[in-house]
């Protein structure tokens, strides 16, 4: 209960300043949990903290190491080892 109070205390919202340009370009207008207050974003975030558990956060780093590994090896090593620029993009 302690934590829910905190999460949609009024002195915890985001300030609009921080935020506008978020909601206006990215999500259009739209609400979404990086742009909402309250009992929306406190809903949306609690639908999606599982997906960052630790657990999880361990196998998605686990699954991008490798996918980086492998993007080395086909795109970089090349240029590493003739010592030459490249650009990453």
């Amino acid at each position: 209960k302690v934590v829910r109070q905190v999460l949609i205390d009024p002195l915890s919202k985001k300030t609009p300043q921080i935020y506008e340009t978020l909601a206006n370009g990215v999500c259009n207008g739209t609400q979404s949990i990086f742009t909402s207050n309250g009992e929306f974003w406190h809903s949306r975030r609690s639908g999606m903290v599982t997906a960052f558990s630790t657990k999880h956060v361990k196998r998605m780093t686990t699954v991008a190491s490798r996918k980086e590994d492998k993007w080395i090896e086909k795109r970089l090593l090349k240029f590493i080892e003739k010592g030459e620029a490249f650009d990453v993009f």
